[in-house]
């Protein structure tokens, strides 16, 4: 396979996501209010949804959180309305079917397990692809040093960055 083929698939592939996790998640809130404190815990804003319209349910929910406010068909709805998002996010329809795909409320931390671990593989794909790109743009005139760049080195010491929050490129990984 030719780089170019390979980048045009990357591109194409869906990042990782749990759409039912997700809808577990707000249903559980909109089912039992307790459940919101479980789930602010471990998810502090809408980012780490990955579908834009459960991310504006969570926002929504966050402010009425806020607000102390409870959270319900009733007061979500018209948080979202007020934002002009009711539609957006699928209506009425939409929210009912959220609260009809919990499997069980009880088991909510799992649900929000879930999508925390799905958004850190999204942001660890996203951050390994800007260092990518780094490296390319950096190493583009052709000039190699001799051991190599610092990102096409050993899997391990790649791994050990990527894990530290680091690319390894530029200045040689200073």
């Amino acid at each position: 396979i030719k780089v170019e083929n390979r980048e045009a698939q990357q591109v194409d592939r869906i990042m990782p996501n749990d759409i039912d996790s997700e809808r577990s998640v707000l249903g559980a809130i909109l089912l039992n209010n307790e459940c919101i404190n479980i789930v602010y815990e471990k998810i502090k804003n809408s980012e780490y949804f990955y579908r834009t319209n459960n991310r504006e349910i969570y926002d929504a929910m966050c402010t009425l959180l806020k607000a102390d406010t409870p959270i319900d068909m009733v007061t979500l709805s018209s948080e979202l309305i007020k934002r002009g998002m009711l539609e957006n996010v699928g209506g009425i329809t939409y929210l009912t079917e959220l609260t009809g795909t919990v499997p069980s409320v009880a088991n909510v931390e799992h649900y929000v397990d879930i999508v925390v671990e799905k958004y850190k593989l999204r942001r660890l794909i996203s951050d390994l692809g800007k260092s990518v790109s780094e490296c390319r743009e950096e190493y583009a005139d052709g000039h190699v040093p001799a051991d190599g760049p610092i990102c096409w080195r050993s899997g391990a010491e790649a791994s050990g960055r990527a894990a530290a929050g680091t690319s390894g490129c530029g200045q040689n990984g200073r």
